[in-house]
């Protein structure tokens, strides 16, 4: 089954007079199906971006706490052992 866009079933009712109502109903119910699954896709990709963006964020901001946490370590270490710092 092959979905249509509004545009095309406007043509379509355009050209057949004959059509009965129920069939005209099928071809809105069509077109609208097929825009209703286009816009999620969209919703979907662009909430995924965005939660990609933030676990980014997020994995960059552990990286550098744990560079830092590391700094710290080796500072203490070194204190430790007798060295000035």
């Amino acid at each position: 089954m092959k979905l249509i866009t509004r545009s095309q079933t406007r043509r379509v009712i355009g050209k057949v007079c004959l059509m009965g109502l129920y069939e005209m109903y099928v071809l809105a119910a069509r077109a609208d199906t097929a825009l209703k699954r286009r816009k999620l896709a969209r919703s979907l990709y662009a909430r995924a971006k965005l939660r990609n963006r933030q676990l980014k964020k997020q994995y960059l901001h552990n990286q550098k706490e744990n560079m830092d946490s590391l700094t710290d370590m080796n500072r203490v270490g070194q204190m430790r052992s007798g060295r000035l710092p």
